[in-house]
């Protein structure tokens, strides 16, 4: 199954780095931004848990450290609906 999630990094990939990054992994995509660099991963996997941990562990080996996860776009995030009073 292909697990979506993106990986926030503590700091920004310059070209360098990205060189770096894309020689360990072939299934996400780097994007900065306002100073901030993040990994959106599609990673085909046995569960999330695999996914997330092989990723990480590939961003290590590239020299990198990650500062949070955050699910992918798709997950909904829903309020309970409580009756109006």
């Amino acid at each position: 199954m292909t697990y979506d999630f993106t990986l926030i990094l503590n700091e920004q990939v310059d070209e360098g780095g990205a060189d770096k990054l894309y020689a360990v992994i072939d299934d996400g995509s780097i994007i900065s931004d306002a100073g901030i660099s993040r990994i959106e991963f599609d990673r085909e996997s046995t569960s999330l848990q695999n996914a997330i941990a092989s990723a990480l562990a590939d961003v290590l080996k590239a020299g990198f450290t990650v500062s949070h996860i955050q699910p992918c776009h798709t997950f909904k995030w829903t309020r309970p609906q409580y009756p109006v009073r």
